[in-house]
This record gives structure tokens, C-alpha cells and sequence, in this order.
């Protein structure tokens, strides 16, 4: 009949990490010498490029909106008030560990390094307005380090000897694990 059959059973490189659906044509790569033959065993041959027929298209990590929950508690810690009647949680944590992993599925190419960027707040995706000790937090990142503090010198900005810290939450690039530290009380409503 003719018929080809293409069956990728790994991952290609794909050159433009910009793009996630970005096609990759094999033309020059794949090539056959095709022979056909009649009703009476008459022969001919050609070399076709197989591959300019062929295209295969990336797909990148995508979000799967699937949420990664951790609870620290205020009480935590010697200066903590249990929040049970009973007394319970007096000795909840202050720190928690999880995985950003199951936010994102990988595709074919698997997932190699995650990173974040607090740059994309903006005025309608602003940044999460939080309180400490009746004071606005503000956020700093350095790396995969997320800072939330409350300004406390007279320098603006993050100043690790001067500001007063609230919690860190640290990403750990090669695996998608992370550490929550709360270091001192957020406000609730």
C-alpha cells in the first residue's frame, strides 16, 4: 500500500526554549530508497526525504491549576498561644516543606529547573497585601529566595540587619521543593 508509519518514542530537542509549540521539521534526516514493483516484476527505486514530510511539534510545561498547600501556624514555637481548647497544637510548625511539581504538567521533555519571579505584579495582579504586628509587608527576592518583611530602618528597601522579617519561602531550583519559614505573626482578619 505504500503507507509509512512515523512513531516517535522519545523526546526531541526543540532549539527555541521561547516557544512551547515551536515545529521541528526533519527534512534531510530521514530518508528511504523506495522500491515499487508492477504485476509483472518490473523494479524502480527512488531516494525520498521522508523527513520533509515529517514534523514534530514541541509541548512544553503547562500550569495544571492544581493547588500545593502547606498550614503553619502562628502558635508554633515556645512564644505561641495553643490555639485548641485543649492545647493541642501548641507545637505547630513554623516551617513547612512541599513540591511546586504538581502545579505544572511536564510534557514529553520533562520538567529541568523551575525558578520564580515576583516582577509580574501589577496594579490587576497586585501583590498580596499581608500585615505583621499592624505593619504592611513588603516582598524582596533574591533568586529563588522570596523575603516577606516589614520595613523597620531608615533604609528603603530590604535590609537583612535593619528590617524586620515576617517569612521566607525558598525554591529549590532542580527539584521544585521548597521551604516555608514563618518568622513572625501575620495579622488576620
Amino acid at each position: 500500500s505504500g503507507d509509512v508509519t512515523f512513531t516517535q518514542y522519545a523526546a526531541l530537542e526543540h532549539g527555541n526554549t521561547a516557544l512551547s509549540d515551536e515545529p521541528l521539521n526533519l527534512a534531510g534526516l530521514i530518508s528511504a530508497v523506495l522500491t515499487t514493483t508492477d504485476g509483472d516484476g518490473d523494479e524502480d527505486d527512488a531516494s525520498v526525504d521522508l523527513g520533509a514530510k515529517l514534523i514534530v511539534e514541541d509541548d512544553g510545561p503547562v500550569v495544571t491549576g492544581v493547588n500545593v498547600e502547606a498550614t503553619v501556624d502562628d502558635d508554633g514555637g515556645s512564644e505561641g498561644n495553643p490555639g485548641s481548647d485543649d492545647g493541642s497544637d501548641v507545637n505547630a510548625p513554623k516551617q513547612v516543606t512541599g513540591s511546586v511539581v504538581p502545579i505544572f504538567d511536564e510534557g514529553s521533555d520533562g520538567l529541568a529547573s523551575f525558578t520564580m519571579s515576583i516582577a509580574n505584579f501589577t496594579p490587576t495582579n497586585p501583590a498580596p497585601v499581608l500585615f505583621s504586628q499592624g505593619s504592611l509587608v513588603s516582598y524582596d527576592q533574591t533568586a529563588n529566595l522570596l523575603t516577606g518583611y516589614v520595613e523597620s530602618g531608615d533604609n528603603a528597601g530590604y535590609q537583612l540587619a535593619e528590617d524586620r522579617e515576617v517569612f521566607t519561602f525558598a525554591l529549590v531550583s532542580a527539584t521544585g521543593d521548597f521551604t516555608f519559614t514563618q518568622i513572625d505573626q501575620i495579622d488576620h482578619d
